[in-house]
């Protein structure tokens, strides 16, 4: 079985969270999510992935993140393993990686309007209440 393991971050400033919109050239085109990216064998740890992919995709760095819990799911031969963040505090100007086309800081309740990606919705259904 391969493995692969992640982090996915909420970035929280007062009462409202940032997206990110995939960019309609990369993969999951158009969906909507959090600041996420698998574990390199340079990372020391997995904060330290957090860490790392929050600035490539957004250009912030956190000043300090609260680890929440970890998603899993098996697909086919695969298990993914994320783990979730939550970063409040945070300095930078936001720069986004080709990945991403858009960003926007929206408030808990307007997270309907927008298709989520399957990770973003995971990360709401079991810390949506952290935020």
């Amino acid at each position: 079985m391969k493995v692969v393991v992640g982090t996915i971050v909420a970035v929280k400033e007062d009462d409202r969270l940032l997206l990110l919109k995939r960019a309609m050239d990369d993969t999951e085109p158009g969906l909507w999510e959090f600041p996420k990216g698998t574990y390199e064998n340079f990372d020391l740890t997995i904060h330290d992935t957090a860490e790392r992919e929050l600035e490539e995709e957004t250009g912030l760095k956190a000043a300090d993140m609260l680890y929440l819990g970890d998603i899993s799911r098996k697909e086919d031969d695969t298990l993914y393993t994320g783990y979730a963040y939550l970063a409040s505090k945070f300095h930078g100007e936001i720069r986004l990686s080709a990945e991403h086309e858009k960003y926007q800081w929206v408030k808990k309740p307007q997270l309907a309007e927008y298709k989520l990606s399957e990770n973003t919705l995971a990360f709401l259904r079991l810390y949506g209440d952290r935020l």
